[in-house]
């Protein structure tokens, strides 16, 4: 595709027509494009057939008697900031575009295409201001819109997600909370957010909302960075991270292998306590963790009571690494194999069975959903070779339990940790 850029385009009957054409149009002045009395005369930029989606980008069109013209199931990229592109995040000034009967015309759309024209300098910055300068779907022609919010607004600061005039490590953790799914600041703006926000937010310009935003508003906010890349998209790459993770008496353990500055793990199930130094945020089955600086060695545990099919997803600064553990597979060739409980759902009692490889001190304990204490069925030192124990539904002051989903732990002193989930039903 051609690129079109650093040209004065006036004084024609139609200043840019891309017909069945595509390109990328930037640091262009279109106006004074029309030709007086002349109804078919006017467009700063026509725009016409199917194949067509022209770029634009940091132009100026004005005094033209419709800044874009777009018909024939054509579109148009006039500005999208919520991809990874950094060629096409609008910044046109499209204004003054006056027609004959002293309608304002910005853009002009007869098209079943939609057509992004973010982060834009209108007429106006008042939102229904500018709607009234664009015709499309809302005004009854055609069946696409016109995409035009968020608007560009000098008045945005990058990373000040708050809004209090300083970036700060608030901003990073309200950040880390709405990346989860988390509803942070509900008294200021409850979610979704509003446009000018989420642009706060995005501070690398990839679209989204993640952990690896929250670490760059860290090291803003301490002075490590002083700009943010979304400032400079065509030459930033995120650095690649390291991490790897491995299960250790009865905890997830994740180790930091190089280049990690942030990390968002999504499980399966649901997560119960987490250990770390650096700020994280939680829900049910989610963390999001930020560091200002490189994060080295073990840096985050988390408590696991559902260990038969551990599946997970992790987002290591801003690229998705798949992964997943299964335990029991895991488990091959340590202290305590063979880990069994039948029957499972069980009423009125289950028998868990296990083989002890090495002589040592075992203690089998059961816990609620909660994570609370409930029962230890045994706390002795046993010989090697296969043991059965028998639960029949009875907590430690020896009274009934309810129905539902408990965990049994069985540990080795100081070399061995499994958990499995149960289920009782009444």
């Amino acid at each position: 595709n051609p690129w079109v850029v650093e040209n004065i385009i006036e004084y024609n009957l139609t200043g840019i027509f891309c017909y069945y054409a595509n390109g990328v149009f930037k640091n262009n002045t279109i106006s004074n494009n029309f030709v007086t009395g002349n109804p078919n005369s006017g467009a700063g930029v026509m725009v016409y057939g199917a194949s067509s989606n022209p770029i634009f980008a940091e132009n100026i069109i004005t005094g033209n008697y419709t800044g874009f013209y777009i018909i024939n199931e054509a579109t148009a990229n006039l500005g999208n900031v919520f991809n990874a592109s950094s060629n096409d995040d609008g910044l046109n000034h499209i204004y003054d575009n006056i027609a004959e009967n002293g309608q304002i015309y910005s853009v002009y759309s007869n098209t079943n295409q939609d057509i992004t024209a973010q982060n834009n300098i209108w007429d106006s910055e008042d939102y229904d201001e500018i709607a009234e300068t664009i015709i499309d779907v809302n005004d009854g022609s055609g069946t696409g819109e016109v995409c035009f919010q968020p608007i560009y607004s000098n008045e945005i600061m990058l990373g000040d997600v708050d809004e209090n005039g300083v970036v700060q490590a608030y901003d990073a953790a309200i950040v880390l909370n709405y990346s989860i799914g988390l509803d942070p600041i509900p008294e200021i703006d409850p979610i979704p957010w509003e446009e000018n926000r989420i642009l706060a937010a995005d501070v690398d310009g990839n679209g989204e909302i993640q952990s690896f935003d929250a670490s760059l508003i860290l090291q803003y906010s301490v002075g490590l960075i002083t700009s943010f890349p979304v400032e400079d998209r065509a030459n930033f790459i995120a650095p690649v991270g390291n991490v790897e993770s491995r299960i250790e008496e009865g905890f997830l353990i994740f180790s930091a292998k190089g280049n990690l500055m942030s990390l968002d793990i999504n499980f399966q199930s649901s997560i119960n306590e987490v250990e770390t130094e650096y700020l994280f945020a939680k829900n049910k089955n989610r963390i999001a963790l930020a560091s200002a600086e490189t994060i080295f060695g073990d840096f985050l545990k988390i408590k696991l009571y559902e260990m038969d099919n551990l599946n997970y997803s992790v987002l290591c600064n801003n690229e998705k690494i798949r992964t997943s553990i299964k335990p029991l597979e895991n488990e091959i060739n340590l202290d305590i194999t063979n880990i069994s409980c039948f029957p499972n759902p069980f009423n009125p009692e289950i028998s868990i069975s296990y083989n002890l490889n090495l002589d040592g001190f075992v203690c089998i304990e059961i816990f609620n959903v909660k994570g609370q204490f409930v029962h230890r069925l045994i706390n002795e030192h046993q010989t090697i070779g296969e043991h059965k124990i028998k639960w029949n539904g009875i907590d430690a002051n020896n009274n009934s339990v309810s129905s539902g989903v408990y965990y049994f732990k069985i540990e080795k002193k100081g070399s061995f940790t499994a958990t499995r989930k149960i289920i009782l039903l009444k």
